[in-house]
């Protein structure tokens, strides 16, 4: 079977609050989202994610979000259009700037939350964050899922783009994800999440009625605050051996 690369959020512990195994995580993840400190994340912990990524060799991305961190990002904010794309330009600049200064580069961008639901079909949201990872150069990419209106836009502009498929949510009949506010749209076990990696892989999934249906990927998410991370990724690390 053809296994795809895995991306996973990372860089999100605040301050006192370190509830999430990022250096697990960098371990397993072969593409490392990092936060940018607009919805989880501080100063040292960045750095240190970053600095742990370009150690192990991994590929490292940007994750930027609206600034919503009472909201973990998850939250959709209606902000005016040059202010998204300053908040958005601020957010990868810095993680550019940090790989740089530590010797590594900046592979990718990915969108955090609400506001990588909205580029998913709001032109207002994909225009503002476009504009800005253009800005990079055609050597960053863009992580969206294959059909979205950001990733169809990313093409149009020229960026290099990684289409994405989710191991730890389920898929509605239209390829788009179950609102995390509905029961069952998280998949908890640790043996379900494995499952579903393996049928993306093969460029199919199951949607909540059960339906088989085709789908393009490049790689493969598992959310970086799922409550049984650790023993997902000892799961994958089992069966890759």
């Amino acid at each position: 079977m053809n296994r795809l690369p895995i991306n996973i959020d990372c860089g999100e512990n605040y301050g006192a609050y370190g509830p999430f195994p990022d250096m697990e995580i960098v371990s397993n993840a072969d593409l490392l989202n990092v936060a940018c400190g607009f919805h989880a994340g501080d100063a040292s912990q960045i750095i240190r994610t970053i600095q742990h990524g370009a150690n192990h060799h991994k590929l490292i991305g940007a994750h930027p979000s609206f600034p919503d961190l009472q909201g973990f990002g998850r939250r959709y904010m209606d902000m005016e259009q040059e202010e998204l794309q300053d908040v958005i330009f601020f957010q990868i600049a810095t993680i550019h700037g940090i790989c740089s200064s530590l010797g590594t580069s900046l592979h990718h961008v990915k969108a955090h939350g609400a506001l990588y639901n909205a580029a998913c079909h709001r032109e207002k949201e994909a225009t503002a964050l476009i504009s800005q990872v253009i800005k990079f150069g055609k050597n960053v990419a863009l992580l969206a899922p294959a059909g979205s209106l950001m990733a169809e836009m990313a093409t149009a502009a020229g960026i290099m783009l990684i289409k994405e498929g989710f191991a730890d949510r389920k898929y509605l009949q239209d390829l788009t994800l179950m609102k995390r506010s509905e029961n069952g749209s998280i998949l908890l076990k640790p043996e379900e999440v494995l499952k579903q990696y393996e049928t993306i892989c093969q460029g199919f999934v199951y949607d909540v009625n059960n339906q088989k249906i085709n789908i393009e990927a490049d790689t493969i998410c598992i959310h970086g605050d799922h409550p049984h991370l650790s023993k997902i990724l000892k799961l994958f690390h089992e069966s890759r051996n």
